[in-house]
C-alpha cells in the first residue's frame, strides 16, 4: 500500500508511527512537507520478489548477511512505478525539488521506547534512482547491530521488525531545530524547550552544529532562559512566538508532550517529524500516608522503576521471611516496607525499640544453638540448612525443562515458595554460624600461637560454588583469548544478545557454546538483574558474557594459579601445625579445621544458595505457568502473568477463571506508575538527621590536606600496590584504581574486575564474599581501615602495602 501522507490510515501498524503522526498533523492543518508513505506491506512484497529466505531466529545470527541481500535487491516493477508517479507529482510542482526519505519503523514510538536515532533516514537527494536506494537503506538499517541490540534490550519482539517509509519533498530551511513541549531535565511539563540551529534540522540530530536553546513558559509564551552561542544570532520574539504557538498546538493535537523535528522556510515552519517523549515523568506522586505508618521516619525508593503485581507481592514476601530470620537471629533491626504507586519504599526498623524484642535473649539462644551444634561437629549451614535447600532444589529440577500440567505447575511454585521461605528465614543464623571461623582462630593461636593471616586463610580455605563460577568464567575467557575470531567477534559489539547469536558461525563457538551450556546447567536458577522475578541464566545464558569479558584482560591462568598454591601452602600449613599438635589432640585439630573449611564456604555458598537464586525457581515456575495459560488463551501473552498475584495464577491454571480485564485494567495502571517520577525519599527530610559520619569520599576542615596520611588495617595479602582511588562501587571503570569500600558486600567485583588494583575496607574481613574473590584473583586488600571512607577521597594517588598493613596517601 502506497498513499499520499494526508489519506493514509490511521493505524500505526501498518505505515509506522511517524507516518501516522505526519498524517495526522496535516489533516489538522499543519505544514508537512508533501509526500507519501509506503507501508510496511512493501517492504514484504520487496522482500518477497526477491526471495528473502531468513526467519526470525536468523535475524540476529546472519543480521549483516541479511543487510548485504537488502541492499542488493530490486523493487518491483509495480511498486517502482508508484513511487515514480508520487515523484512525479512532487516534480510537477517544483520542478527543482529534492527529495528526503526516511524509516517508519513499527517498533519505533512504542510507549516508553522511541528507538529515535536508530533506523535511517536520508535527506536532499536528488534524484529518483538516489530515492529508491534510500529505500532499500532505509530497509538495511532494521537489520543494523544498533537496532536489533536495542531491540534485544528492551524486549521488543523481532516479529515488529517491518518499516513503512515515508518519502518527501526536502525542505532547505534557514532555521531547523528539535523541540520538547515538556523539559524533560526538571520534568516540568510548563516549560517549552526550543533549540535551534542555522541551516537543516539534520545537522543538529547528528550533532554536527551546536544549537540556541530557549526555554519558554508554556502559560504564558515567555520566554524564561536563552542560551545562544556566539556563532548565531538572537531569534526576534515574533518568530519564537510563532515555534512556541504551533508546537503547543501539536502537543494538544496530539495529545501528549512530543519531541519535535522542524524547519523553518520562507516564513513557514514545517514539522519533519513528531513522537510522543517517552523519558518524561510525572512529579504528580500521590502518598497514601496510612501506608507508611509515622511520618517521622524517612522511607527511602528501592527501585527506580515500579513493580508489576507478581513482583510486588513476591519482593514483599520474600522481605517478610528475611525480616523474621532477622528478629529470631536477635538482629538488631529489619528493613521495614510502604508500596506507593507501585514502587517500593524501604526504612531500617530498629527491632527492640518498636516491637519489644529481647534481642540480648533471642542472640543468646542462637549463640547457645550454635555452640550445641559445634559440640556435635556441625556447621549450621552444611550441616542442618543445605540439605533442606538441596531437598526442595532436587524436587524443582524435575519440573524444569519440560511441559508441564496445570497441576504440575501448581506444585513447582508451591516448591519454588517453599524455597524462598526457607532461604530467607535462615539467612541471618547461616551467616552467624560463619563466625565460627574466629571460633577456630582463637583455638589456632592458644594452641600454637600466631599463624599469621596469609597462612590462616589458606589453612581453611575451600572451593566454593562461586570460585567454581570464577573458573568458569575464566576458561571461557582463556577460549576467546585463545582464538582471534572469537575475540574479534567480542570486540565487535557490546550486545550480548548478537555475539551470542553469532557463536555457531565463529571458529571455536561451538566450543564456547557448550562451555556457556554447562555454566547455565550449574548456575539455571541465578538471576541476571537486580530483583525478584527477573530472568535467570537458563534463560538467558548470554547475560553472563559481560563478567567473561572482565576476564579477557586478566592472566588467564592467575586463578587456577592462586588457587592451586593456596591448596598447596594449605596442605604445608596443616602438615606443619600436625607436627606441633600431641597425638592425643590431633583428632580434635582436624575435627575444628573441618568445620572451619565448611565455615570458610558460607559467604560463598550462601550467596549462590540465597542472595543469587532464592527467588530464580519460582521464576522458573512462573514462566512454565506463563506457557501454558498463553498457549490456551487464558492470557494474551506470557508476560500477562506477571499482572496477577500468587494465588490468582494457581486459581486461573486450575479453574481457568477469566482475569483478562483485571490483567488489561492493571496493565494500564502500571504504565501510568511508570511515568512517575518517584521521589528518592518520603516521609522525614533525611537531611534532619545527624548521622554522625560523612559522605563517601569527602572530607572535613580539620583533616590533613597533604602528603604522608597513613591509615593501617588487616592485610589479606602481601603484596604491595599503588594507584589512584575511587571511593564506592563502580558501575563501570575506565582506568586502574585502587577501591575504597565501606564493606564486602556493596557489589560485584567481577564487573570491573580487571580494573582494580587494591581494596582497601572500613570494615569487612578475608573471608567475606568479597574478600574471598580478591584473594583468588591477587587482588591486595586491607580489611578494618577506619576512618577510610572519610579520609580518602577519589583521585588520591595512595600507596596500598598489605606487606606492612597500611595506606599512605602520595599526592592530593
Amino acid at each position: 500500500m502506497i498513499g499520499n501522507l494526508e489519506a493514509i490510515t490511521e493505524n500505526k501498524s501498518i505505515f509506522g508511527s511517524k507516518a501516522v503522526m505526519l498524517a495526522k498533523l496535516l489533516k489538522n492543518g499543519f505544514l508537512v512537507p508533501r509526500g507519501f508513505a509506503l507501508s510496511k506491506e512493501i517492504f514484504s512484497e520487496i522482500m518477497d520478489f526477491n526471495n528473502f529466505c531468513y526467519k526470525e531466529q536468523d535475524y540476529l545470527q546472519k543480521s549483516n548477511e541479511i543487510s548485504d541481500f537488502i541492499a542488493e535487491c530490486k523493487i518491483p516493477s509495480r511498486v517502482e512505478d508508484i513511487i515514480d508517479v508520487h515523484l512525479d507529482k512532487i516534480l510537477q510542482e517544483n520542478a527543482h525539488a529534492k527529495f528526503a526519505v526516511r524509516s517508519s519503523a513499527i517498533c519505533e514510538d512504542l510507549d516508553f521506547s522511541s528507538m529515535a536515532g536508530i533506523f535511517e533516514s536520508y535527506v536532499g537527494l536528488d534524484n529518483v534512482n538516489e530515492v529508491k536506494a534510500a529505500i532499500l537503506k532505509c530497509y538495511q538499517s532494521l537489520f543494523s547491530d544498533r537496532a536489533l541490540a536495542y531491540i534485544c534490550e528492551n524486549s521488543i519482539g523481532l516479529d515488529n521488525l517491518k518499516m513503512g517509509i515515508i518519502v518527501q519533498e526536502f525542505i532547505d530551511g534557514t532555521m531547523s531545530g528539535v523541540t520538547f513541549t515538556a523539559d524533560t531535565i526538571d520534568m516540568n511539563e510548563n516549560l517549552m524547550d526550543i533549540n535551534v540551529v542555522n541551516g537543516i534540522c539534520s545537522k543538529f540530530v547528528v550533532g554536527e552544529t551546536i544549537s540556541s536553546l530557549y526555554k519558554i513558559d508554556k502559560n504564558n509564551g515567555c520566554v524564561l532562559e536563552c542560551n545562544i552561542p556566539d556563532s548565531m544570532k538572537k531569534i526576534h520574539d515574533t518568530e519564537i512566538g510563532s515555534l512556541f504557538n504551533t508546537f503547543l498546538k501539536v502537543e494538544q493535537v496530539l495529545k501528549y508532550y512530543q519531541d519535535i523535528e522542524w524547519t523553518e522556510s520562507n516564513g513557514k515552519i514545517y514539522i519533519l517529524q513528531a513522537r510522543p517523549i517517552t523519558t518524561f515523568k510525572n512529579k504528580n506522586f500521590p502518598v497514601d500516608n496510612e501506608k507508611m505508618g509515622c511520618s517521622e521516619y524517612t522511607w527511602f525508593l528501592w527501585e527506580e522503576s515500579p513493580f508489576r503485581p507478581l513482583e510486588e507481592e513476591v519482593t514483599i514476601l520474600s522481605r517478610h521471611y528475611f525480616n523474621k530470620g532477622a528478629a529470631e537471629a536477635g538482629h538488631g533491626y529489619c528493613d521495614e516496607f510502604t508500596v506507593q504507586n507501585g514502587y517500593i519504599y524501604t526504612r531500617s526498623k530498629d527491632l527492640p525499640a518498636e516491637d519489644n524484642l529481647d534481642t540480648e535473649k533471642l542472640r543468646r539462644i542462637l549463640a547457645e544453638k550454635l555452640d550445641s551444634l559445634y559440640d556435635n561437629g556441625e556447621i549450621a549451614f552444611q550441616d542442618i540448612y543445605l540439605p533442606e535447600f538441596l531437598n526442595l532444589i532436587n524436587q524443582m529440577k524435575n519440573y524444569i525443562g519440560r511441559k508441564l500440567s496445570s497441576h504440575e505447575a501448581c506444585d513447582f511454585i508451591e516448591f519454588a515458595l517453599a524455597y524462598i521461605k526457607k532461604t530467607m528465614e535462615y539467612h541471618w543464623i547461616i551467616v552467624e554460624s560463619g563466625n565460627y571461623i574466629n571460633v577456630f582462630k582463637e583455638y589456632c593461636r592458644k594452641e600454637f600461637g600466631e599463624i599469621g593471616l596469609d597462612d590462616f586463610c589458606s589453612l581453611i580455605y575451600n572451593i566454593s560454588i562461586l570460585t567454581k563460577e570464577r573458573l568458569y568464567l575464566s576458561e571461557m575467557a582463556k577460549t576467546i583469548n585463545n582464538n582471534a575470531e572469537l575475540k574479534k567477534l567480542f570486540f565487535s559489539s557490546y550486545s550480548t544478545d548478537l555475539i551470542y547469536a553469532r557463536l555457531s558461525d565463529v571458529t571455536g563457538g561451538k566450543e564456547l557454546i557448550r562451555q556457556l551450556n554447562m555454566y547455565a546447567e550449574d548456575f539455571a536458577a541465578v538471576g541476571i538483574g537486580s530483583r525478584c522475578l527477573d530472568k535467570v541464566v537458563l534463560e538467558k545464558p548470554q547475560a553472563v558474557l559481560p563478567r567473561i569479558r572482565e576476564f579477557l584482560f586478566v592472566d588467564a591462568d592467575s586463578l587456577s594459579g592462586t588457587i592451586n598454591e593456596t591448596m598447596k601452602n594449605k596442605e604445608n600449613v596443616k602438615e606443619r601445625l600436625l607436627e606441633k599438635v600431641d597425638d592425643s589432640k590431633k583428632s580434635k585439630f582436624l575435627k575444628m579445621l573441618s568445620m572451619a573449611e565448611k565455615a570458610f564456604l558460607i559467604n560463598d555458598n550462601h550467596n549462590f544458595y540465597i542472595d543469587l537464586s532464592s527467588s530464580g525457581y519460582l521464576r522458573l515456575a512462573v514462566d512454565a505457568a506463563s506457557k501454558i495459560l498463553a498457549d490456551e488463551g487464558v492470557i494474551g501473552n506470557t508476560e500477562d502473568i506477571y499482572f496477577l498475584k500468587l494465588d490468582e495464577i494457581k486459581t486461573v491454571l486450575l479453574n481457568n477463571t477469566d482475569y483478562k480485564a483485571k490483567i488489561q485494567a492493571r496493565k494500564q495502571l502500571y504504565n501510568e506508575q511508570r511515568r512517575m517520577l518517584a521521589p528518592w525519599f518520603l516521609g522525614r527530610d533525611p537531611g534532619d538527621f545527624n548521622y554522625g559520619h560523612e559522605e563517601p569520599g569527602e572530607t572535613s576542615d580539620r583533616e590533613n590536606n597533604g602528603e604522608g596520611v597513613t591509615l593501617s588495617g588487616i592485610s589479606g595479602l602481601r603484596k604491595k600496590v599503588t594507584g589512584k582511588v575511587h571511593v564506592g562501587m563502580p558501575d563501570y571503570l575506565e582506568e586502574d584504581r585502587i577501591l575504597v569500600l565501606p564493606h564486602g558486600h556493596c557489589g560485584d567485583l567481577l564487573e570491573v574486575l580487571s580494573r582494580v588494583k587494591g581494596i582497601i575496607f572500613e570494615e569487612g574481613s578475608p573471608f567475606d564474599h568479597m574478600g574471598i574473590i580478591a584473594r583468588e584473583m591477587g587482588i591486595p586488600a586491607l580489611y578494618g581501615v577506619t576512618g577510610a571512607f572519610g579520609l580518602i577521597r577519589n583521585d588520591d594517588e595512595i600507596e596500598l602495602d598489605g606487606i606492612h598493613n597500611k595506606v599512605t596517601l602520595i599526592s592530593r
